[in-house]
């Protein structure tokens, strides 16, 4: 599992972030393209692995 900070943006001028776990970062990136249609939608880069993923219990 990951958890990944999105950004999304609406015609270059609306930026918000949100936070997504699932399986993957191409899983996190399907979601929030679903939940934001219209919009252009990027994974926050992160330079430190342990930030996105998530241990399994």
């Amino acid at each position: 599992m990951v958890k990944a900070s999105i950004k999304v943006r609406n015609n270059g001028a609306t930026r918000l972030e949100v936070g997504v776990q699932a399986e993957s970062i191409r899983r996190v990136l399907s979601i929030v393209a679903k939940w934001y249609l219209a919009s252009d939608v990027r994974v926050k880069v992160y330079l430190n692995p342990e930030v996105f993923l998530v241990k399994e219990r």
